[in-house]
Parts: structure tokens; sequence; C-alpha cells
């Protein structure tokens, strides 16, 4: 028992120490104030919640975009397991400790990394493993529950990988810790912990002085790529999903992305300068160690990396050669644009070319870059003769590790939270607003430059980013994120195809009141003056401090009805089209007409031909509406087309008929759903995709594959094995 409870020491080191850096996150009252975290993370974890406490699995999302998947988008991460625990206790708090569990598994990782594979003795270890945890990488991602998660298992995915290849590991712990990484909603940190593995592991076998360097060692390693590919068959019901989705997406194909971030040379300061503003690295006055581009893990750290820089160069440690040229390989991917090995490493995987990845392979620089330390601090104690003095000099390295993560990172991470009081707050505006409307009302938020204030943390950035967020923050406890943010793989393109056609773009033009009704947004939050420009529009109160936005109510013509007649809209055309016109949006990439038309259907319709689509409906909603479904009732046996007003999206189905493609934001509900139907008949329409069902049955084969593979290769009694 004794050698056990001593064996635990590292894991209260590192929980101490995470606690002492990152304390704030595990206090209830405060919570996470960026706009990933309450905008999107958080709502969808809340999506999570509820559809499990329903006891389904959570596919669509009904409140953004006009409509959008939910588990294909990943960032929810609805099949990773340490979420099913999250979502079991009460929100946001349990993200938080979400959040930190993430760290302190992180630090776990790379102390055990440190310990087996390169050999450090505890101290050595456990600097390295405090100083990973505690970096600025994680300090920058604290609030992206999903990016922490991801990037928490990437040590574990080296260790497991080396371990295998050496014979110390089964594949089995290799496949298991690759399909967690997949599952934890962001899969970007995976595929580069992965492909920084296999750079490791070739030059591993390859230089000289290497231990074991044999065929089998080669052999090893082809197989540990097929313990991947049976990782991603585990992973299918996430990844096949994602896929689909990613076919649709405008972020993916193709994305131009001028703000991608990417290391330059001269960043590099910030290893030694935790305060390295934009005299010297252009970042707008926001510290560079709290970015994106967060390098900083302590100025000793970068200190003793130089002694282990120096030992893998020479005769003392080359072993640790292969670490060395693979955190230098990390270190030129990550300079992107900037002269790095970026674009021509993305043109052979196309993966990282849509991914950002440049600046996320910082996390596995700053994972090596704190086992090199490691490195040097073994280099700085075998200098040391007395043992006494050698306890004493790890315990100081230690301590003043710690004392300048907490006295750098403190209070920039102070600076990131708001009072979770604010999420119950009931807005003025909105209880006003609440009285005109018959549910509760949706929010679009209609502004440019939210970017503006999401790195700015001091106070007054804060306090403008409350102000600006305040109207949404009291829908999100009633399940109604805010329509139009563009995160993860959001929009669609056919999404953002149908907007270019009708020349709208909801986040720098003005606001069309009838799309704006078939998206179900009922409120518009907007820093424009908007009101002089659209008839649709009107105020309910504005601001007029500087920024601050004005809240503007939809007007209440336009009716927010799930079904609508097509037969209304057809007197009202002045020109040939359609509505199955409307599906002329390319299958294959972008609209490529650049003069989009600037009359389109919608347009041409007053809110009289609106309200009678919607009350000449064949098809009215039921109330029980679930996170995948939506009952209606058939009023009328007509024979005219009804239009289901949500995104479409390959899986939606009226009962077992699929619904037809007829534009992103009108799906055609098809005649034989409902002409043979009698008046008060109940149909359903659900959301069922097959990428999802076919990556559930491979999922659970696979799953019952790795269950056999277990019970019947069990490592023979008494053969010795690291795992």
């Amino acid at each position: 028992m004794a050698r056990k409870i001593q064996s635990l020491w590292p894991l209260a080191v590192l929980v101490a120490a995470c606690g002492v850096v990152f304390g704030p996150i595990l206090q209830p009252d405060l919570t996470f104030g960026g706009m990933d975290f309450l905008n999107l993370l958080y709502p969808q974890a809340l999506l999570v919640q509820r559809a499990y406490g329903s006891g389904t699995i959570p596919l669509w999302n009904w409140y953004e975009w006009g409509g959008c998947p939910l588990l294909a988008a990943m960032q929810s991460a609805p099949l990773y397991p340490p979420m099913w625990l999250t979502v079991a206790f009460p929100l946001p708090f349990a993200l938080q400790a979400n959040v930190f569990a993430h760290l302190v598994w992180a630090g776990c990782g790379g102390y055990i990394l440190a310990r087996l594979v390169f050999s450090c003795p505890p101290s050595a270890a456990i600097f390295g493993a405090m100083a990973y945890a505690n970096s600025g990488f994680f300090l920058g991602h604290i609030e992206q529950v999903n990016s922490i998660a991801a990037m928490a298992w990437c040590p574990w995915i080296f260790l497991t990988g080396i371990l295998f290849v050496r014979r110390q590991c089964r594949g089995l712990w290799f496949t298991i810790t690759v399909t967690m990484a997949l599952l934890a909603g962001h899969p970007q940190h995976v595929v580069l912990a992965l492909l920084f593995l296999d750079f490791f592991l070739v030059m591993d076998w390859l230089l000289p002085n290497h231990q074991e360097r044999s065929r089998k060692n080669a052999t090893r390693i082809l197989l540990l790529q097929c313990s991947l590919s049976f990782a991603g068959l585990v992973a299918a019901a996430q990844l096949l999903p994602t896929q689909e989705l990613a076919g649709f997406s405008e972020r993916i194909r193709p994305y131009p992305d001028p703000d991608e971030p990417a290391l330059k040379w001269s960043y590099l300061a910030a290893m030694i300068l935790p305060r390295f503003y934009n005299r010297l690295a252009g970042t707008e006055g926001v510290p560079l160690g709290y970015t994106e581009l967060g390098l900083y893990a302590g100025v000793l750290t970068a200190a003793l990396a130089i002694v282990g820089l120096f030992n893998a160069t020479t005769h003392h440690r080359r072993t640790n050669l292969p670490l060395l040229l693979t955190w230098v390989v990390a270190l030129l991917y990550a300079l992107g644009r900037d002269g790095g090995i970026a674009p021509s490493l993305n043109r052979l995987i196309t993966f990282l070319h849509h991914s950002r990845g440049t600046a996320r392979s910082l996390n596995v620089e700053t994972m090596l870059l704190c086992i090199i330390a490691s490195a040097g601090f073994v280099a700085v104690l075998e200098r040391i003769k007395s043992a006494k003095k050698a306890g004493l000099a790890s315990v100081a390295a230690i301590l003043t590790l710690l004392a300048d993560l907490s006295v750098t990172h403190r209070p920039e991470l102070l600076g990131l939270f708001v009072p979770a009081a604010v999420l119950g707050y009931e807005s003025p505006l909105l209880k006003k607003a609440s009285t005109e409307v018959n549910d509760s009302p949706r929010v679009y938020r209609f502004t440019s430059n939210d970017s503006d204030y999401y790195l700015d943390h001091r106070p007054s950035a804060i306090l403008q980013r409350l102000n600006r967020l305040q109207p949404n923050l009291n829908i999100i406890p009633a399940v109604a994120t805010t329509d139009g943010y563009e995160e993860g793989l959001l929009p669609t393109r056919h999404y953002a195809n149908f907007l270019r056609r009708f020349n709208r773009n909801l986040r720098r033009d003005l606001p069309d009141g009838p799309l704006l009704a078939l998206m179900g947004s009922r409120l518009i939050l907007t820093e424009f003056p908007i009101a002089a420009k659209s008839s649709s529009l009107r105020p309910i109160e504005q601001l007029s401090s500087g920024n601050a936005p004005n809240l503007f109510l939809l007007d209440t013509g336009y009716p927010a009805g799930w079904f609508l007649d097509e037969a209304p809209f057809v007197p009202s055309r002045h020109y040939d089209w359609t509505l199955s016109n409307l599906a002329s949006s390319s299958e294959n990439g972008f609209e490529k007409t650049q003069t989009a038309e600037t009359k389109h259907l919608l347009n041409q319709v007053t809110t009289a031909t609106f309200q009678a689509a919607a009350d000449s409906a064949a098809l009215k909603a039921l109330p029980d509406r679930t996170c995948n479904s939506l009952s209606a009732t058939i009023t009328d046996n007509s024979n005219g087309d009804t239009l289901f007003c949500q995104a479409w999206f390959p899986g939606w189905k009226v009962n077992s008929i699929p619904l037809d493609h007829v534009c992103t934001v009108l799906s055609r509900v098809p005649r034989e759903a409902t002409s043979a139907k009698p008046a008060g008949t109940v149909l359903k329409i659900h959301f069922s995709p097959f990428s999802f069902r076919l990556g559930l049955f491979i999922s659970l084969i696979s799953l019952g594959g790795l269950a056999w593979f277990a019970v019947a290769f069990r490592p023979a009694a008494g053969k010795p094995s690291v795992l």
C-alpha cells in the first residue's frame, strides 16, 4: 500500500500545479466569457445534455444557420465518453471541470512519456509535465473544451505508439488512445500528432546508435498504421457524418482564410518573454503567449531546453536526436506561409490544407520542447554529485517553474472569466420583447467585428463583450443559440450559396426579413443603423453608448411556421422562376456567378402572402419537437406541395420517405407523403442520416472485434510489458 501511495505523488503534484495556475477554472461562480464558449460550445453542450436526458442521440441542431447537423459538426463531442460524464452534471461548471481534468491528463501523459520513453528520472519528468500542462498554448485555448481534450491525448498517442514499436506495449492501447482522441472533437490536433509521431519513429529507426534497430521495428511501424486504421473504424460513427458535412461545408472547400495563424521567426522570443507585444510580433497589443501562437512554458524551461538541445547533438545523449529533429520539423511546419514546410506538406495531405494546422502544430512542438527540457534537467542533475543537493535543486526548479507560470498566466486567465450569474440574468430588452412574440425570441447576431473583442481581455473589453452578448446569454438556457455564428464546419456550402444567390450576406449586409423568419429568428442584435433601411424590422430599444448593440424585433407579419404552401408564392413572381430553380446551387463548389440576383422569390411576397402560405399549408407543426424530429398533422387533403422551412441536409425524411432537395432553406415534402393521407394524420419529420447509421454499424462491429482481440491475444503470464 505504501508503494502504491508513493507512486501517486506525481499525479498529486500535477493536480496541485494545475490548481495553482488554472485554479479559477474550478470556481463555480465564474465561467468562460469568450465567443467560442458562449456562442458555440456551451450551447451545444446544453443541446447534447438535453438530448441524452430525453434518451436520444443528438444529431440535429435546430438553432443555427436555419438548421444544421450537430453530431457531425464534431465540436459538441456527443460520442466522447468523458462528455457523457460532463453532461451528467450541471453546466457550465461541468465543462470547466472537464477542461481542468484534461489539463491534468495532458500532464500525466507527458510525465509517463518522459519516464518510460526518454528515461528521465521522476523529478525531471514532473518538471517537463508541469511545464507542458500549464503552458501558454493550453492557456490560449483554455475555453475551447474540445481543443483542450484533443490536445491532452497527444502525449498519450506518442507514448503508446513508441512503446508499441519498441515491443513494450500492445497495439490495443494505441488504438484506444487514438479513438478517444478522434472522438474528443478536434481532429486537427490528432492528425498532426500522428504525423509527427510517424516522423519520430522513422528517424528513431534510421539514425545510428539505435539500441534495437531491426527489420522487426520497421514492421512494427507498419503495424502501427494498421492500428491507426482500426481506430478510425471504431470512431466511424463520428467520422463518417463529419466527412459528409465537410463535403457540404463552406469552411472546408474552398475556404480562403487570410487570418490563419502562423508563426514567424521573431515570435520565438515569446518562449522567454511572456509579455511579448506587438512592437516585435505585430499582435496588436495581445500578448503572444495567450493566443493560438502561445509558446511560453517558462523561462527555466527554455533555458533547460537549450541544454537538452546541446546534449542531443553531442555524444552525451545522441539517442535524443530523433526527438530534436521532430521538434524542429513541428516548428518549421508552424511557420506556415512564412517559409516553413507547411505549403509542401499541405499539398501532400489535403486535410491539413483546410484545418488551420500550422499554429496547431505548436501543441506537439510545446510537448516535445518540455521533454527536451526534461532531458536538459537530467544533464544538470548529473553534474551535481551530492544526492541531497540534487534533490534540493529539483525542488527549487519545480517551485521556480510553478511560480513563473502562475504569476505570468493567472492575470490573463482571470480576464477570460465572467460571473456565471450572467447566464441567468434576465435582460430588460428581451423581457420587453418577449411580450410581443408568441414564443421565446431567437436572436440573430448581426455584427461584423466580433473577433475584435475575442482576444482583448482588458476589463473594458470584457464589459463590451458582455454588453454585446447579454441578449443571447439569456436565450441560451432556453436552448436557442445564435444564428449565423461562423464556427466549426458551418455554414454548409449549400446555405452559403443560397445567401450568395439572393445577394445576402447575413454577417455584413442588410438582414432579409422573410429569410430571417424562415430561420426562426425573431430578434436582431446589431450595431448598425438598419432601421431606416428595412421595413421588416422595428426597434425595441436603441442604446447610444458608442458601439453598443441595438435590438430590433422582426416584423411579426412574417410567421415562423415550420410549413408553408407553395401556391401563394407563385402569383407573386415577376420573372420565370419556380421553387425548383432555387436548387441551382452548385453541388461541387461555390456559386460561379459573380452577379447575384437583386430580387428573389422571398422579396416578391408581402407579409399577407407569407401569412397565407403558412395558413394554407397542408401540414401544421405540433409542439412535441425533439432534437432529431418534428411531429406534424395533415389539416387538409390538398395536393399542393408543402415546403419544410429548414436547411436541407441528407437524412431528413417524412416517416420513411426522404425529403426532396429544393433549396437550402425550403425542402419540399414529397406529395406521396401527404396526398394519400386523410386530414388529422400525424406525420413525423425526422433526421436519420445514412452516414451515421452506417458509421454506428461499423463502430459497433469494430468494438466487438477490439474486445475479441483483447481477450484472444492476452499477453502470456509473466511476460514483461510496460502497458
